[in-house]
């Protein structure tokens, strides 16, 4: 079974979601992997979710196999496109 990183963001939308975002680049084998490679390369993960969320903070991050991945994708609502006023 794959394990992925996940970090969930500290802000709160006006609807009540946070912002959540999936490394699938690198991915383990075993939760302990994914863990100590989050504690290894705390400055690499810091920096990605701070170029994907620059106005957010995170609230926390979880090492989590890959069919809870697809379960959380599956509930999730994509960010929708800038939409340009006519």
């Amino acid at each position: 079974m794959n394990w992925f990183i996940v970090a969930i963001m500290a802000m709160v939308h006006t609807n009540g979601d946070k912002d959540l975002f999936v490394f699938t680049d690198p991915y383990f084998e075993t939760s302990q992997e994914c863990i100590s490679y989050v504690q290894e390369n705390q400055n690499a993960v810091m920096l990605r979710l701070a170029r994907e969320f620059p106005n957010n903070n995170l609230d926390k991050i979880m090492c989590v196999p890959e069919e809870n991945v697809e379960k959380i994708m599956e509930s999730t609502r994509p960010i929708p496109e800038a939409q340009t006023e006519i």
